[in-house]
């Protein structure tokens, strides 16, 4: 029995030592243990300390670790890359593809570096270019959570620039038809109609919905950031969009916009700063007019001009007002 103990000693003595001094791997690197990637935390003559889920601790004997195959993942204080393989019809240019990979992933959390995403073309083959897009994660531990949310976020962000995924539906034709630069001028006004805005200024609605653009954004999306240029007055077809007001560390929620409701400031429509940040409170699908149609509208529709004036001017004293008591509360 002392011999089996001394035995075991000596082994966990000489495979710590064999794995210090061979320098295989250090505290912070990460190896693949039991299939997955985890990270070392402490390292003696006898066992190994990793980094588990939810803040465990697994201990493994440097006689067992020395016996395998060990595979370092990643080493310490180095990214490693998330890769997302994608295919996509022949006719789509690459760098449109490419335009809306960036987009998805600039907004991906928990990415590093400041080329945190690229995009590859890596074949052409039966009428589909394969892309394998390349996220920069801090650690191989977390390289599901960024794919998946790369993916999501590049669907919607696929819809509104009109790259087609799959067999399109009814909403996705207008979308893409949209975003082609060929809207869909009959179900535009159709969704116009449907509103309700227009019923004292049905003569505007062949002008608007020539010039709309549908477009898809998923929960929690920033459609148009406080201070950015704001060219679009936006009509919610489905969904919810919140406007927020920022005042130094605090955000303030100035109103809900619900389906068949527009959001126009007086900045869209003459394309100044917005005055708040609009986000999209869940999924949510809006008719994006330009400034300058919805202008021709209002200069021949004086009932309209009359809505929307009184719109933008309630939606000012309500920014004035949160703004007034974020400062006074500061």
């Amino acid at each position: 029995m002392l011999a089996f103990a001394l035995q075991e000693f000596l082994g966990n003595l000489l495979s710590g030592l064999g794995l210090l001094s061979a320098h295989k791997f250090g505290i912070g690197d990460w190896i693949v243990v039991d299939g997955r990637p985890v990270q070392v935390v402490e390292m003696d003559w006898h066992t190994v300390t990793f980094a588990g889920p939810k803040g465990s601790r697994i201990v493994v004997a440097n006689s067992t670790l020395a016996k395998g195959n060990l595979t370092i993942a990643a080493r310490a204080n180095q990214p490693v890359w998330a890769e997302v393989p994608l295919k996509l019809p022949v006719d789509i240019p690459p760098e449109q593809v490419r335009d809306a990979v960036l987009e998805a992933g600039s907004t991906v959390p928990d990415l590093v570096g400041s080329s945190a995403v690229k995009c590859e073309l890596t074949g052409i083959d039966q009428g589909e270019v394969n892309y394998l897009v390349s996220l920069s994660v801090a650690n191989p531990g977390i390289l599901r959570a960024p794919r998946d949310e790369f993916l999501s976020r590049f669907w919607y962000v696929a819809q509104r620039r009109g790259i087609p995924l799959e067999e399109p539906s009814e909403m996705n034709i207008a979308l893409q038809r949209s975003n082609s630069g060929a809207p869909d001028q009959a179900a535009h006004q159709r969704l116009l109609e449907d509103s309700g805005a227009f019923r004292r200024s049905r003569e505007v609605l062949p002008l608007l919905a020539r010039a709309g653009n549908l477009q898809r954004y998923r929960r929690g999306e920033i459609l148009l950031a406080q201070g950015a240029a704001a060219t679009d007055v936006l009509l919610v077809v489905t969904g919810l969009l919140g406007t927020w007001v920022a005042k130094d560390v605090e955000d303030f929620r100035l109103e809900l916009v619900g389906a068949g409701q527009f959001l126009v400031f007086h900045e869209m429509l003459v394309s100044g700063p917005s005055p708040a940040r609009v986000v999209a409170e869940k999924d949510t699908d809006v008719l994006a007019i330009p400034a300058k149609a919805m202008l021709a509208a209002l200069d021949t529709a004086p009932m309209l001009a009359r809505d929307i004036g009184a719109l933008t001017e309630a939606r000012r004293q309500a920014i004035v007002a949160a703004q007034r008591g974020i400062r006074r509360a500061a």
